[in-house]
This record gives structure tokens, sequence and C-alpha cells, in this order.
């Protein structure tokens, strides 16, 4: 986590730092000031270093080294002396059951951190949500989950095109 930024001679930290946007108003910094300034807030954190290890640990097979990290992190997430750890026999020493516990693990983790949708999309998730009565689901791969290319940098160069976003596999059911 930033724990300040200084930027004509303004300081902003971690408490009042909403998004890189406002930075470059607040701040009116030029654009390879406001790349320095996304490196620094996007510093990944020892606990995503941790999860990340646990997951290549978990898929390689490693399953012990993978539960070390996950409960290395949890220790130091939990009040002292409330967090119990995760062993092999508690997931059934499956594999499986590892890796799901780390991805749940990893989502918590990095609660915030706005990696969600590259999580979603680098595992191939489909997304369900409940809005009352509507419940709405997007497939895995759905077109919806590409991001549109902002305008100005199709203005700089015509060549590129806009993401296609129309195929969509979005289901909307009324459910009561």
């Amino acid at each position: 986590m930033v724990l300040w930024l200084e930027f004509n001679n303004r300081t902003y930290d971690d408490q009042n730092i909403l998004n890189i946007t406002e930075i470059i108003i607040i701040t009116d910094i030029k654009l390879t000031e406001a790349v320095q300034v996304i490196r620094l807030i996007f510093t990944p954190t020892t606990g995503e270093m941790y999860v990340t290890r646990a997951e290549c640990n978990a898929r390689l097979g490693s399953l012990q080294e993978a539960l070390d990290d996950i409960n290395t992190v949890g220790v130091n997430r939990y009040k002292t002396g409330t967090y119990t750890d995760i062993t092999l026999a508690d997931l059934g020493n499956s594999q499986e059951a590892v890796l799901d516990a780390v991805l749940k693990e990893r989502r918590r983790e990095l609660y915030g951190k706005e990696l969600r949708l590259f999580d979603i999309k680098r595992l191939h998730l489909p997304v369900t949500h409940s809005l009352s009565s509507l419940k709405i689901s997007v497939p895995a791969d759905d077109s919806r989950f590409v991001l549109p290319i902002l305008d100005y940098y199709i203005d700089l160069n015509p060549e590129i095109e806009q993401n296609d976003r129309s195929n969509s596999g979005v289901v909307y059911e009324e459910t009561y």
C-alpha cells in the first residue's frame, strides 16, 4: 500500500487517494509522472506475493508449501491467536481442494485491489449476480469481459478498432 506521494509540493496518503485519474487532475502532472505514480500505487504487496506463490505451488503439486504460504497470510491478517492453520488433512490431501482454498484466500487478500476482473478472465470463471428477483449470468469468456479501448487512443491511431462487445451471452432470468 502506498504510504504517501508527493507531487507539485503536495502530499497524498493512502487515505485520500481514490484513483489515478484524481491524482492526475489534482496535481496537474504529466503522463510520464502519472506512470510513475501508477507504479507506486500498484506495487504488489507481500500478501499478494504469498498468494501468488501459493497458487503456483498448488498447481505444481507442492501442496504443503502452498498451505504454508496461505497460513502465513492468515496468521498475519487475523488477531493474534485467533487463526487456525489449514492442514492437508483438513482438505483431504486433494490438490483441487488446496487450489480452491488458495484461490479463496487470494480473493480475500486482493479485495479492493481491482484485480478480480483479471482473475475472472484468467481462470475462465462465469459470473452470476442476483438483484431482487433478477438473476444475471455472464458466461466465462463473454465479450463483456473485454474492456473497451479509450477513444483517445483510437483517435491517435485510426488503425485501432474498438473491441467488439456486442456478442454477449449475458442471461437475465426472473426468479420468484
